[in-house]
């Protein structure tokens, strides 16, 4: 058998009221814990920007450091390069001068 369809229940006006003072009162609370949620994530942002902002300042600062070190270092091994051969040139014509003034002594003698 079918059943007949009844009326959705009527409600009063002190209950309309107090039911649309609940709703309300739970959207609040809604947009004030959403508003403080939004409130924590800009905080949480923006101390990540700073902390990034710092660690890469930081390695920027290391990696000129080193660089600078590297480039030092390259230069000076040239350096150290560069005297080295100009040592081995000048022994090398001070022996030649040697055995000439040698060779000479010995003619002369």
């Amino acid at each position: 058998m079918s059943r007949i369809l009844q009326p959705p229940p009527k409600f009063t006006h002190p209950e309309w009221v107090i039911s649309n003072q609940t709703k309300y009162a739970s959207a609040e609370g809604e947009r004030s814990a959403a508003e403080r949620l939004v409130m924590e994530a800009e905080r949480i942002i923006h101390d990540t920007d700073k902390t990034t902002f710092k660690v890469q300042r930081d390695v920027n600062k290391k990696f000129g450091t080193r660089l600078w070190f590297d480039l030092f270092i390259v230069k000076f091994i040239g350096l150290i390069f560069y005297c080295l051969i100009y040592i081995y040139s000048l022994s090398c014509i001070i022996l030649t001068f040697t055995q000439l003034h040698l060779f000479v002594a010995s003619k002369v003698t």
